[in-house]
């Protein structure tokens, strides 16, 4: 039987994001639904994860495309934009990196320097040095 252009499953985001290709079709093809599973299904359809020429979306990606395939009769050729923005693991919003991480009174130099304290092992004689921009290397005439 030819595989349909469009397929769902009910294993769940986690078994297929950031998984190797092989290791996905598995997980997916182990509760991958058939036509009587929908009803029971449809009603947690945000928990389904959908498949479409090899790659895997959620319920936000494929909803779009479903609806411009009823109304324009045009499935999009390709999920990759609708994906981006729908992915099936949504970042978590507590993480805080880069400059943001810095922002606000409360993070000054001497809290700076706890927080990098963590990181490094280097003597506290090395980590004045390396504060001042000082290298053990010969500067370029």
């Amino acid at each position: 039987a030819k595989e349909p252009e469009l397929s769902a499953s009910a294993c769940g985001a986690e078994a297929v994001a950031g998984k190797d290709e092989a290791t996905a079709h598995k997980n997916f093809e182990a509760k991958k639904l058939a036509p009587r599973d929908w009803t029971a299904r449809s009603e947690k359809i945000d928990q389904l994860v959908f498949r479409k020429d090899g790659k895997y979306v959620g319920w936000g990606a494929v909803g779009p495309a479903l609806a411009e395939q009823a109304l324009f009769g045009t499935m999009p050729k390709k999920l990759d934009a609708l994906a981006a923005r729908h992915p099936l693991i949504k970042p978590s919003a507590d993480a805080v990196l880069g400059a943001k991480a810095f922002r606000g009174a409360s993070f000054d130099a001497k809290a700076l320097d706890a927080w990098l304290a963590t990181f490094l092992d280097a003597p506290a004689d090395d980590r004045a040095f390396l504060k001042l921009g000082l290298t053990g290397l010969p500067k370029a005439p």
